[in-house]
């Protein structure tokens, strides 16, 4: 759902412009005193370094303290500043940033940064900056960035130790990070299809069936824990999985960097109990072993529990929780059929109140029986 203020010609012509100006260390925006549109400051140049100064980062950290003014801006409306009074009358601002003037603009060595006093901003601007940083970073090509950043005080801008210690960061992590930041300006919709489009990715590289197959049983020839990728896991975790026993209940769950997490195992749940276990505010991956049906047309082994997967996600759980763990889902299936599970079914539902006994079973709950209704007697008409 598309929300917040664009970019106006304006502001995407000198992005164009600072793109080709290497000498170019600071492109600042704001979003216009009618609150309408996002246009551009006068952009900063890098400061000429001398001999001395050859460190690395040395023209980046020498640029710095020429973005405080723009730190110290007043709102632009008199109106909101009387309504909000001196202290709380700072301007937010959008500030995009060359890491260094022989940076080539194909290297992403570009950084986004919303600069947003919480404590000096009038709430009414704060609330507009929040919700258009998205649109202004859409418009000028988030890819562009290396990193996006949300700052809230001035010495998250003009640190050095901040910055190097963010350098850092980027170095160890890398692509992940970039990855993740990439995700933290997706709206709802592309998020999910990033989402479903990295799952199929990995589901191409498994050889394995879609998303839309799972609950039937399929081939994991040649395809290795290695090759999960969409889950990360230690093998220890799994141990509960591989003691087959009637009546047995294992449910993990994911965290923010995708870590599969036990947590929780049960022996002896009947199927009327198996609900107690299903979590009301976060998604999770549950397998409970039914004990074998023992009419004649099951196909099971004798004394063999079947193995039933439940995919869970309550109601009001945020989206990227829910992407998250939807995504995975196949994965999580892969990972039991290489433990040696056979799963019978898959159940995907929302709460613990959706799972039912008749769910577990793979059978609809018999329908109350209707009678006909008695034919009313003929009454007198009235005269």
């Amino acid at each position: 759902m598309h929300s917040g203020i664009d970019a106006n010609r304006e502001m995407i012509e000198a992005f164009k412009a600072f793109l080709d100006d290497n000498t170019l260390f600071c492109l600042p925006a704001e979003i216009t005193e009618n609150g309408k549109e996002i246009g551009p400051l006068e952009p900063i140049p890098f400061p000429s370094l001398n001999d001395s100064q050859h460190e690395d980062d040395a023209q980046f950290f020498n640029a710095l303290p020429a973005l405080e003014p723009l730190l110290e801006r007043e709102t632009q409306s008199r109106k909101a500043n009387n309504a909000w009074g001196n202290s709380q009358n700072k301007e937010p601002v959008y500030l995009i940033l060359r890491r260094a003037s022989n940076a080539d603009i194909n290297s992403h060595d570009l950084i986004f940064l919303a600069y947003i006093n919480d404590n000096e901003c009038p709430i009414q601007r704060k609330m507009m900056y929040s919700s258009s940083h998205r649109n202004l970073l859409h418009t000028l090509g988030n890819n562009r960035f290396a990193m996006i950043i949300h700052a809230s005080m001035q010495k998250e801008v003009l640190d050095k130790d901040i910055w190097e210690g963010r350098w850092k960061d980027k170095n160890v992590h890398g692509t992940e990070s970039h990855q993740k930041n990439q995700e933290d300006v997706m709206n709802d919709d592309e998020l999910q299809r990033a989402a479903i489009s990295k799952a199929e990715e990995e589901e191409r590289a498994l050889g394995a069936r879609r998303p839309w197959d799972i609950g039937l049983v399929g081939s994991v020839a040649d395809v290795s824990f290695e090759d999960i990728k969409m889950i990360k896991f230690d093998r220890k975790d799994l141990e509960p999985l591989q003691a087959v026993e009637n009546g047995k209940l294992v449910a993990f769950t994911l965290d923010e960097q995708s870590n599969l997490k036990l947590i929780s195992t049960a022996e002896n749940v009947d199927p009327e109990s198996v609900p107690k276990w299903i979590s009301k505010d976060t998604p999770q991956y549950t397998f409970y072993y039914r004990a074998n049906p023992t009419d004649e047309n099951s196909q099971n082994e004798p004394n063999t529990p079947e193995v039933i997967f439940i995919y869970s996600k309550p109601d009001g759980v945020d989206i990227r929780t829910g992407v998250r763990h939807a995504s995975a889902k196949p994965s999580m299936i892969k990972i039991a059929e290489l433990l040696g599970l056979k799963i019978k079914r898959s159940i995907e539902n929302g709460g613990p109140e959706d799972i039912t006994v008749y769910a577990l079973a793979g059978t609809t709950p018999p329908q109350p029986k209707v009678g006909f209704a008695r034919a009313r007697k003929p009454q007198k008409k009235k005269t």
